[in-house]
């Protein structure tokens, strides 16, 4: 499996080195990105309803009532700068019914610095862990506590990077009118660079700093008196489904060996679980700006101390390709992935497929269609679906 990836890695090199980029100067352009949500919602877990906050249950046939009460909330945070990549997704629940009360907590923070140099090549440092904690109490006793800690520490050479910011500032002038050039991405990139001290500047009146930075980017891409047409561009339906489609886009490679130590607790019993991992990734366009490639895979040596203490191996690959016709009314993406797990004691081999098209019939009526194949669950699935506002 090693050597098949790293087949795989060396074609898909070889593809990108034959294969011209008009807009590879451009890629390589690694442009700041940042953004945080933060999410919540009911979730109360009973079987009328999952997504109420409160409810309160009488139950005609057997007297009874019950009082359940939920919520759940998502976080994620990412910034990504000319030397770091930092991340913070969270997710969090919390239930309570007339049994129990439980908080189920996960984390996975996330820093990356591009700094180090080997022999002329970028090299980086990275650390990070996965946390999760889940005590749940039980009213009528057996209350239970658990929690994983896994923190790493890695070291790689090069870089891969988001190319999203760049694929939508194209976008939104393809769709204003204006034909893209490299200087003009480039000079609307570099005010986009500078939007944290554009936007933040001190001032008794805020909007006036956002006026400014709309104007700048609209003198960038040759339209002055247009600077409205950019604020109000996330208002267009067509805009919208043509930058979905750079959703995800990266571009280079890396390559990095990860160290993670790591400790679970569940049920009173402490195990390690230790793992070293070997991965690399590539992405790029294949096909004049067509066709994008993103593939990920790993090597990881584990070893855990369970109920039975062993070592094993596991080895995934995955891969994305994106095909996207100069047609923006259309697009269509396949993913492909496998894992080969020696620790399971059937079904050590797996391989997922997904194909997907994704339409737009008019601004108000976009429809998708495609395939599902999971050899671990047996299942072939067929996908179809959409949107519609009739008035």
């Amino acid at each position: 499996m090693r050597r098949a990836v790293l087949v795989v890695m060396l074609v898909c090199g070889l593809i990108g080195a034959v294969v011209a980029d008009p807009s590879a100067d451009l890629y390589t352009l690694v442009v700041p990105e940042s953004y945080t949500s933060l999410y919540l919602s009911g979730a109360s877990g009973t079987a009328i309803s999952t997504n109420d906050v409160v409810q309160f249950n009488v139950n005609f046939s057997t007297p009874s009532a019950g009082l359940f009460l939920g919520a759940d909330a998502s976080y994620d945070w990412y910034e990504q700068t000319d030397e770091t990549t930092m991340s913070l997704p969270a997710f969090g629940s919390v239930s309570l019914t007339d049994t129990q009360f439980s908080l189920d907590l996960n984390a996975n923070p996330f820093y990356r610095s591009y700094t180090l140099d080997f022999n002329s090549l970028l090299g980086f440092w990275g650390a990070g862990a996965d946390i999760t904690v889940n005590p749940v109490l039980r009213f009528a006793g057996g209350s239970t506590f658990s929690f994983s800690f896994f923190p790493f520490a890695e070291a790689g050479v090069n870089r891969i990077h988001s190319i999203t910011t760049l694929k939508r500032i194209e976008t939104i002038m393809r769709h204003l009118g204006v034909t893209p050039t490299t200087e003009m991405i480039r000079a609307v990139a570099e005010i986009v660079n500078t939007s944290t001290q554009r936007l933040n500047k001190f001032t008794d009146d805020y909007s006036e700093n956002h006026r400014m930075y709309y104007q700048a980017i609209a003198d960038a891409m040759g339209i002055p008196t247009r600077a409205l047409d950019i604020v109000l561009i996330n208002n267009s339906q067509e805009y919208l489904f043509d930058v979905q489609r750079y959703s995800g886009l990266r571009y280079g490679w890396e390559a990095a060996a990860r160290f993670t130590p790591g400790m679970e607790y569940a049920f009173s019993t402490f195990d390690f679980k230790g793992s070293l991992l070997l991965r690399g990734a590539y992405a790029r366009f294949l096909m004049e700006d067509m066709l994008h490639l993103g593939a990920d895979g790993h090597v990881r040596l584990a070893f855990e101390t369970d109920s039975t203490p062993k070592f094993f191996v596991v080895t995934e690959v995955s891969a994305t390709v994106t095909y996207l016709p100069e047609d923006f009314r259309w697009w269509a993406m396949g993913k492909l992935g496998l894992e080969v797990d020696s620790s399971r004691a059937t079904d050590k081999f797996g391989l997922d497929l997904q194909a997907k098209l994704n339409y737009l019939i008019n601004p108000n009526f976009t429809v998708y269609g495609g395939l599902l194949l999971a050899t671990r669950s047996d299942r072939l699935s067929v996908i179809a679906g959409g949107q519609i506002r009739l008035w």
